[in-house]
């Protein structure tokens, strides 16, 4: 073997080694091409920690054990109360048809494998290692096994051991990274879960439009997130040009997908008339459930996770959807919250998930939203966190900040990623200031790179231009 040939065979080992992609991709439209930038984010190791007694730890052993005692305590069952819940239950005006029932209870043997195809490739697997591509190539050999193995667990109403597990992946968000409350569990799951959670999702989902109120926008078909922002920013105009009164609350949920109760979330399936069958597998999805911490290559022991849906499972979000419902109706039937009228209609919540955004014309309305937050807290474990809470006043409303325990902005407050409010000037720094330097940044970021006129191109569009649209 020649010199040359040795030493390209040893650069190709060293591209598989270590997952280089580009002499392969290229500058196609794939994920890598998009992610080479965003990779040293991903890598971003928690090398210190602040624990509940305010000390700081770096030994990567205690962080880990100080991490498993955090999801310990965040997935232990918490109070709930029964005469709450059956209060806000009580709310929901909408529910299943029999034809909805007869459609979500049929086998779900055949939809298994759309529900594999329609998964993305290059997602991490779950513990056992097994990708989504692995089971498109070796479906025929599995469908029969996989078959058995979900009559079996619907028969013994519980899943198997390995169904039952995830590992959770820790994902900064914005504030001290020293506090785990900034940092987001994603939830790997194995693919076999996946495929289920997927098929039920679907099925949800394409009833979700029947009992899901209009002011939710997250995961029901033909509705948009940018809706409740457009909405929100005619708001705003009409009352500001009739000088009437009124304000925007914004409130945040601590922990919002962590801390639904299990009960609660059976509870409102059932009351939304879920038949038997879809009940049950939502159950089996939540029944001795366990995580285990990955941190810096390490997996912990397991934990048990008895309350919250699982963030990257396919079902969590529309889960999560149908545990708020209750909420959403109540804050919509209360005849003490008076919303802000316009063209004959009555804004008074929008929702998009757990981000949630009060419209009202009075200042007792903010004190009767806050009673029925703390219902809805009794009720399904939640928790409003005062400290990310604003208040926007609009119009000719005036209010004294003393009499709140959040700030009361008279400018504009960000919503959904977006600044709306009174200040024309402050919103567009807020809104494209910003926005075009981080554009800037962004593409400072590619000036290194050698690009084709093409790879140019797929960057201005699927980078640049997605952010300045929305």
């Amino acid at each position: 073997m020649s010199r040359t040939n040795f030493l390209l065979r040893e650069l190709q080992g060293t591209f598989l080694r270590s997952k280089i992609q580009w002499h392969e991709e290229g500058e196609k439209s794939t994920k890598f091409f998009f992610n080479l930038e965003k990779s040293r984010q991903k890598k971003k190791v928690m090398k210190q920690l602040l624990t509940d007694q305010s000390l700081i730890i770096t030994d990567q052993h205690e962080i880990m054990k100080e991490q498993v005692k955090f999801y310990t305590n965040l997935y232990q069952a918490g109070e709930t109360d029964n005469e709450s819940r059956n209060q806000i239950l009580c709310e929901l005006r909408r529910f299943l048809s029999p034809m909805d029932v007869e459609a979500c209870e049929a086998n779900i043997h055949y939809e298994l494998k759309a529900a594999l195809l329609a998964m993305e490739p290059n997602k991490s697997p779950g513990l056992d290692g097994l990708t989504a591509e692995f089971y498109k190539v070796f479906w025929r050999d599995f469908i029969d096994i996989f078959t058995r193995l979900i009559e079996t667990s619907f028969h013994d109403n519980e899943l198997c051991e390995s169904m039952k597990i995830s590992i959770l992946t820790l994902i900064p968000k914005k504030g001290d990274l020293r506090s785990l409350n900034n940092w987001r569990p994603i939830s790997l799951l194995n693919v076999d879960y996946k495929m289920i959670a997927k098929a039920l999702a679907k099925r949800i989902t394409s009833i979700s439009k029947n009992i899901i109120s209009e002011d939710q926008t997250c995961c029901i078909p033909g509705r948009d997130i940018s809706e409740n922002v457009l909405t929100m920013q005619n708001v705003i105009e009409y009352v500001n040009s009739y000088n009437k009164p009124g304000f925007i609350l914004k409130i945040d949920q601590y922990k919002a997908f962590d801390r639904v109760d299990h009960n609660y979330l059976f509870e409102v399936a059932e009351k939304l008339g879920f038949g038997p069958k879809l009940l049950k597998w939502i159950k089996l999805f939540y029944t001795n459930i366990e995580g285990r911490i990955k941190h810096n290559g390490y997996i912990s022991d397991p934990f048990p996770v008895k309350r919250g849906v699982r963030q990257g499972c396919p079902l969590s979000a529309m889960l999560y959807v149908l545990c708020a419902e209750p909420f959403l109706e109540a804050i919509i039937n209360c005849p003490y919250i008076h919303g802000i009228k316009f063209c004959e209609v009555e804004a008074k919540i929008f929702q998009h998930a757990d981000d949630t955004t009060f419209f009202v014309s009075s200042i007792t309305s903010i004190y009767s939203i806050f009673n029925i937050i703390k219902l809805y807290e009794r009720a399904s474990g939640s928790s409003c966190n005062i400290d990310k809470t604003e208040l926007l006043s609009i119009g000719c409303s005036h209010v004294n900040p003393s009499n709140f325990d959040f700030p009361v902005r008279k400018d504009f407050i960000t919503v959904l990623g977006v600044a709306i409010g009174n200040d024309k000037k402050s919103i567009e720094k807020e809104n494209w200031e910003k926005k075009v330097t981080s554009c800037r940044k962004l593409l400072n970021t590619w000036k290194g790179r050698k690009l084709s006129f093409k790879g140019k191109s797929l960057i201005i569009n699927s980078l640049i231009v997605t952010r300045l649209v929305y």
